[in-house]
C-alpha cells in the first residue's frame, strides 16, 4: 500500500499519575499501533494526552475534546479504563463539530465492552478488541479505501444502526514479526518512565485481572530483538533507565539469564526494574539480574490472608510470599509490594491479616535492614469481564456514591484511585449518571459492597506515610 498521507490521527489518552499529574509513561500500546501502520505505508498524526496536558487536571472534558480535534477524517484512540467516560463525553463535542469523522477506540479501556459501547454511544463508530496491530492495518486500510468492514476480524462496528461484532482475531503467534514501537515519533525525554515489554500475557488466572482477557496466553519476544529495542531507546534518550513492564518477567529463568548475558555481551550499562513473582525468585536468578543492572523488583502480593489468596487464585500462600520477599531483600535494597483491599468476601480479619503481613515485612525490611521498601494499597475495582466481576456483579457499588457516604474530602483523595474527577466540577453534572446508567461498560468505576470498607480505608489513610518507601 502506498503512503496515503496523514489522514489518520492516533491519540494516546492516558492520565498522567502523581499529585501534580506529571508522572508520564511511554505509551507503548499506541506506539506499537503506529509502527505497524507505518510499516504498512499508512501515515498517521500521533499525539499523547499525557504530554499535551502534563501538570494539569486531565479530567476536564473540554481539554480532552480540544486535544482530540484536528482535520483528519479518521481518529483512533487508545485508552485505559479510567479515561473512558471522559473520552465518550468529549467525543460528543468532536462529533458535533465534524459528524463525518470516523472514531475508532482500542486498548484495555474497551476490553470486553466494545459491542455495548457501539450500542449505547453513537459518537463511537468502531471498537477494536484485544491485540490491535494486525487489526489496525486491515481496518484503517479498509477505511481509507472505503471498503466493507465485515471481513475484518476482532472489531465491533455499527451497521444500519445496529452493533455488529466480527469473529475474534487470532493471536499474533510470533511477536518478533512486529516492528518495534515507533519511538521516533515521540520525544522520549518527556516521559518519566520509559519502558518496554519482553512478553505479552500471563499464564496465571487471577480472578480480578484483565491481563488474560486482553493478551490471552503468555508469548515471549526474542531477547535479541528486545535488547535491540533497548539500545535504540538508550541512543535516543542518552540515559540508561528502563522499566520492564511484563506481568511476570521472571517466568522463564533461562530466558532471564539469556537477557542478562546478552546485556553483558553487548557491554550495556543499564539500570532497570521489573516485576517478580512469589515462588519464582531463586538465588541464582536474583544474583544474575542484580549483576545485569536491575535496581528494584516489585511484587503483586495482594493479600496477607491465605483464604483471600486462594479465592483470587494467586497460586501461593502467605508464607511463600514472606519467603520470597525475604530472599529478594538479600539482593535488592529497593522493593515495592502491592496489596488490594475491598474484595467482596474480605472480612475485617482478612484485612487485618494483610496489615499484619505488611507490619512484619516493614519491621524486617525497613526498620532492621534499612531497605527502601514501599507498601502500596489499592481499592479493588470491578474490572469489566473479569471472573471476580462476573461472580459478584450483584454487589457492585459506584465509587462516587460509596465515597460520598464513607469518606471525607481528604479520604477520597487519598484512598480511591483518581477520585478527584468526582469532586465538585462540571463533571459532577453528568458523570455519576453515565456510570450508573451503564454499569457493565463502566464497572471499573465500581467497588464491591463490604461492611468494613470504611474502616479499612480510614486505617490506610491514617497510616499512608508509614507504608511509603524511605527516600
Amino acid at each position: 500500500m502506498k503512503n496515503l498521507g496523514p489522514q489518520i490521527t492516533i491519540a494516546n489518552l492516558f492520565s498522567p499519575l502523581g499529585k501534580k499529574w506529571n508522572h508520564t509513561f511511554l505509551p507503548l500500546g499506541t506506539l506499537y499501533i503506529a509502527a505497524a501502520l507505518d510499516r504498512a505505508g499508512i501515515a498517521v498524526n500521533f499525539r499523547d494526552y499525557q504530554v499535551a496536558n502534563s501538570g494539569q487536571n486531565p479530567y476536564k472534558v473540554e481539554k480532552i475534546a480540544a486535544f482530540l480535534w484536528d482535520e483528519t477524517p479518521i481518529l483512533g484512540v487508545g485508552l485505559m479504563g479510567p479515561m473512558l467516560p471522559f473520552l465518550l463525553k468529549a467525543l460528543e463535542a468532536v462529533k458535533a463539530r465534524d459528524p463525518g469523522k470516523i472514531v475508532v477506540l482500542g486498548g484495555t479501556g474497551v476490553t470486553g465492552v466494545g459491542e455495548a459501547i457501539i450500542r449505547e454511544f453513537p459518537q463511537v463508530d468502531i471498537v477494536v478488541h484485544g491485540e490491535g496491530e494486525e487489526t489496525a492495518v486491515e481496518l484503517f486500510g479498509a477505511l481509507l479505501d472505503r471498503r466493507p468492514l465485515d471481513d475484518i476480524a476482532g472489531i465491533s462496528y455499527r451497521q444500519d444502526g445496529k452493533p455488529v461484532t466480527t469473529p475474534p482475531r487470532a493471536l499474533i503467534q510470533d511477536l518478533n514479526v512486529l516492528p518495534p514501537p515507533a519511538h521516533g515519533i515521540v520525544d522520549l525525554s518527556c516521559y518519566k518512565v520509559v519502558s518496554c515489554l519482553s512478553a505479552r500475557g500471563c499464564p496465571f488466572k487471577c480472578t480480578y485481572c484483565y491481563s488474560s482477557m486482553f493478551w490471552k496466553r503468555y508469548r515471549p519476544r526474542s531477547i535479541v530483538a528486545l535488547i535491540d529495542e533497548i539500545e535504540g531507546i538508550l541512543r535516543q534518550t542518552g540515559g540508561n533507565n528502563i522499566s520492564i513492564l511484563d506481568d511476570t518477567f521472571v517466568l522463564e529463568p533461562a530466558r532471564v539469564l539469556e537477557f542478562c548475558g546478552e546485556l553483558k555481551r553487548r557491554g550495556l550499562s543499564l539500570s532497570w526494574t521489573c516485576f517478580g513473582r512469589v515462588g519464582l525468585m531463586k538465588p541464582e536468578l536474583l544474583q544474575a539480574i542484580k549483576e545485569a543492572g536491575c535496581t528494584g523488583v516489585g511484587f503483586g502480593v495482594e493479600s496477607g490472608s491465605n483464604e483471600v489468596l486462594a479465592r483470587i487464585k494467586k497460586g501461593y500462600t502467605r508464607k511463600e510470599a514472606i519467603d520470597t520477599i525475604r530472599l529478594t531483600a538479600k539482593y535488592f535494597s529497593n522493593m515495592e509490594m502491592f496489596f488490594m483491599y475491598g474484595f467482596p468476601f474480605e472480612e475485617r480479619r482478612h484485612f487485618e491479616e494483610t496489615i499484619s503481613l505488611v507490619e512484619l515485612l516493614r519491621a524486617e525490611l525497613v526498620e532492621k535492614q534499612g531497605i527502601n521498601a514501599r507498601f502500596s494499597f489499592n481499592l479493588l475495582a470491578a474490572v469489566p469481564g473479569t471472573e471476580l466481576t462476573r461472580e459478584f456483579r450483584g454487589l457492585m457499588k459506584p465509587l462516587e456514591l460509596h465515597n460520598a457516604s464513607l469518606y471525607s474530602h481528604e479520604d477520597k483523595r487519598a484512598m480511591v484511585k483518581r477520585p478527584w474527577f468526582f469532586l465538585p466540577s462540571p463533571n459532577a453534572r453528568w458523570l455519576p449518571k453515565m456510570i450508573a446508567d451503564h454499569p457493565d461498560i463502566f464497572s471499573g468505576f465500581y467497588c464491591f459492597e463490604n461492611p468494613d470498607l470504611g474502616y479499612k480505608a480510614r486505617f490506610l489513610w491514617k497510616n499512608q506515610r508509614r507504608y511509603r518507601a524511605r527516600k
